[in-house]
């Protein structure tokens, strides 16, 4: 009968302490502030995941609404972990930002085996450059190149090669800052994954401008030829006609 009750207890006891786990799991689709739940104090470690193209973030609050940690910031598909000191046993929810659907799951609760440093994410830096170079070239893709293609294209057209030229080296030479709404975002992310998103957007928009600029310069010049030849062709035709008077005497 003793070992009955026992088998009852941890039952009991297994089934409460799965539905707390399960309240430190969420998902859904676009912003959501999540409801509350409990976390112990100590370090947690979270996996998440979203499905879109927008921007993604997620931060955790305590029950005033205050900050604790940033656990996501991201533009596009994104899936990750990041562990977080919790600073004390209380109630907390998930802010989540996003275009499409996402999910948050708790791994690994403290004192559960070792987790990822405080802060930082369960990633290598290898996949951590990956990331950064892949977002940063498609925030540049969203830049239009349209005023270095009518510059190549008035340059070529006004001047011939040289205009395109000088075109093509205004677009190539010239560098924008990353967008200010995206600054904010990159200043939670980890150094490396803030380096390689900085130089894969810069190479990436001057790649776009040069050619922009370079299909707007051809296009250019090849009408700047075009009106050289028709007009060549009408001064050889005006010059070749005689005017009266000047037929040949007897």
């Amino acid at each position: 009968m003793q070992r009955l009750c026992s088998f009852v207890i941890a039952g009991v006891l297994a089934a409460t302490c799965a539905g707390t786990a399960l309240a430190q799991n969420a998902s859904g689709t676009g912003q959501q502030a999540t409801d509350l739940f409990t976390l112990p104090a100590g370090l947690a470690s979270f996996e998440l995941e979203h499905e879109g193209e927008g921007a993604f973030s997620v931060r955790l609050l305590d029950e005033q609404g205050e900050l604790i940690d940033n656990l996501a910031a991201a533009t596009g598909a994104f899936r990750g972990s990041k562990a977080v000191r919790v600073p004390r046993a209380g109630q907390y929810l998930f802010d989540v930002s996003a275009t499409g659907t996402w999910s948050i799951r708790l791994r690994q609760r403290a004192g559960e085996g070792p987790v990822a440093a405080a802060g930082t994410e369960a990633v290598s830096d290898s996949l951590l450059r990956s990331r950064g170079s892949y977002y940063g070239a498609q925030e540049a893709n969203r830049i239009g190149a349209f005023p270095y293609m009518l510059g190549g294209l008035l340059g070529g057209m006004v001047a011939g090669p040289i205009g395109a030229g000088a075109a093509l080296a205004i677009a190539a030479g010239r560098d924008s800052p990353v967008p200010e709404q995206m600054q904010d975002t990159l200043a939670t992310r980890e150094p490396l994954y803030r380096e390689a998103f900085v130089e894969s957007f810069q190479h990436r928009l001057r790649t776009n401008r040069r050619t922009a600029a370079l299909v707007g310069g051809v296009t250019g010049t090849a009408i700047f030829a075009f009106a050289i030849v028709q007009v060549i062709n009408w001064s050889g035709g005006s010059g070749g006609t005689g005017g009266p008077g000047n037929g040949e005497q007897p």
